[in-house]
């Protein structure tokens, strides 16, 4: 919503780097923390939080780039072949389809990423 929003011209793109930094980034490391502090999960799940704090520090890498380019000015961009987009992306798309496998027997229905991410 805050590159949106930035896009729309109603939040500056400073506006928008401050807003990431401010909210986004510290919601993000503390759920990081959080699922560090976990203990271990069971051996169907094996390998699944691995995946999960891969892609939060992924998400928190391209936030950073985005905030360096919206505090140099530059417009929001979604670029789908950023080299951390495409990243986050797989992580992302790996980490959902291992759910969907453990989710499966138990009739669990996990959204394809398609859902989640653009």
């Amino acid at each position: 919503a805050i590159l949106d929003r930035v896009e729309a011209g109603s939040m500056t793109p400073r506006a928008g780097a401050d807003a990431i930094a401010a909210d986004v980034q510290p919601r993000r490391a503390d759920t990081l923390a959080r699922l560090r502090a976990l203990p271990p999960p069971p051996p169907a799940l094996d390998g699944l939080r691995a995946q999960v704090i891969s892609a939060f520090v992924v998400s928190m890498a391209a936030n950073e780039a985005t905030m360096a380019h919206l505090r140099a000015g530059g417009l929001p961009t979604n670029d789908p072949s950023s080299p951390l987009h495409v990243r986050a992306t797989n992580i992302k798309a790996a980490m959902l389809a291992r759910m969907a496998a453990v989710a499966k027997p138990l009739h669990i229905a996990v959204p394809p990423p398609t859902q989640l991410w653009p």
